[in-house]
């Protein structure tokens, strides 16, 4: 593992790697690979990594890096199998030439100075880890919210790690040093979410890591995407959405029971299992509560494991998936009738 030191700058440009993974984006691919290529941080490597797309993402791929001529080096890789995310972005770590590995996905697009601004910071700092602020643009490319900022300081780390105001690391905007990444385990199984799994083992390794206050990422939001802030429209697809999220949220689960096996093998003096036993059972709360009862959910409430951040998610789902989407919606109208009504539309 590298030094927690500052890096040497200037004149001494490491090697960067700018990965941009793939699955099924045809429609915004081409917008992503342009903003790949047009990073202005000079000593820099481009995967166009994809993950076995059924589309025609691969294509696309093949006929941008075919038609660039710029200065970056470009490497394509398909994977034979869908790998799904996690072990997507462990395959690519080990093809990067790079000392730094920055994310990017298909449906998002990076600022050109993207590379650069993350380098700067990560010489700077000497940290594991980076991520930025956002831009949010819905599927048209429309901006939304310029400068988002990813969470708050969360709460799960400092009672788990005792790390006070630290973020959860996002990835849309996220850099990695390459050689911590490949010092970490290779799951067996098929996670979705590696900004959660890296989050959890820098902490659990007392790794640092910064949060850019610059927004680096036009952070693109629709319906497909497994995390996505879009206003509901109508209750059958709002209910269709919440539906489709317990899988995720499932994974999320069994990831988390993954890392704390993990992490009792390996222990550290910050990590405290009793709480993350608890945070265990929220993750498979999110992935089941649908099918309790009211019994059960007020149960999983008033229970002793339960953080006012876990009611706030309950309270409104204590009746059941109908009447929270039935409330998810009317509150989204309201809100619209009030801004058409002050807007004077």
């Amino acid at each position: 593992m590298v030094d927690k030191g500052k890096r040497k700058s200037g004149a001494e440009a490491p090697l960067v790697t700018f990965a941009l993974f793939a699955y099924n984006q045809e429609q915004y691919v081409r917008e992503a690979i342009e903003a790949a290529f047009s990073q202005d941080y000079e000593n820099l490597e481009i995967v166009l990594s994809d993950d076995c797309s059924e589309d025609n993402t691969f294509a696309i791929m093949e006929e941008c890096a075919a038609g660039y001529s710029g200065p970056h080096r470009v490497i394509l890789n398909k994977n034979e199998n869908n790998l799904c995310t996690l072990n997507h972005f462990f395959k690519v770590a080990d093809l990067a030439s790079g000392e730094l590995i920055v994310l990017s996905a298909a449906d998002d697009i990076s600022v050109s100075e993207r590379v650069s601004v993350t380098v700067g910071a990560w010489q700077e700092t000497g940290v594991s880890a980076l991520f930025s602020d956002y831009s949010l643009i819905d599927e048209e490319g429309v901006v939304v919210n310029e400068k988002y900022s990813p969470g708050n300081h969360s709460r799960m780390i400092e009672r788990v790690f005792g790390r006070a105001c630290e973020y959860e690391i996002h990835g849309a905007s996220s850099a990695y040093d390459v050689s911590f990444v490949r010092s970490l385990p290779r799951p067996d199984a098929r996670f979705l979410f590696e900004d959660s799994y890296m989050t959890f083992m820098l902490n659990l390794f007392c790794r640092p890591y910064h949060k850019i206050d610059d927004a680096l990422v036009f952070y693109r939001q629709h319906a497909s995407s497994l995390s996505n802030n879009l206003r509901p429209c109508d209750i059958e697809n709002e209910k269709s959405r919440n539906l489709a999220l317990l899988g995720p949220y499932k994974n999320r689960y069994e990831m988390s029971l993954f890392l704390y096996e993990f992490a009792l093998k390996n222990p550290t003096s910050g990590f405290n299992k009793d709480e993350y036993v608890k945070q265990i059972g929220f993750f498979k709360c999110k992935s089941e509560w649908f099918e309790w009862d009211l019994y059960s959910r007020v149960k999983f409430l008033l229970s002793k494991d339960s953080y006012p951040e876990f009611n706030r998610w309950m309270i409104p789902r204590l009746f059941g998936l109908n009447f929270f989407v039935f409330l998810k919606v009317s509150k989204s109208w309201a809100v619209e009738r009030l801004r058409s009504f002050f807007s004077g539309q």
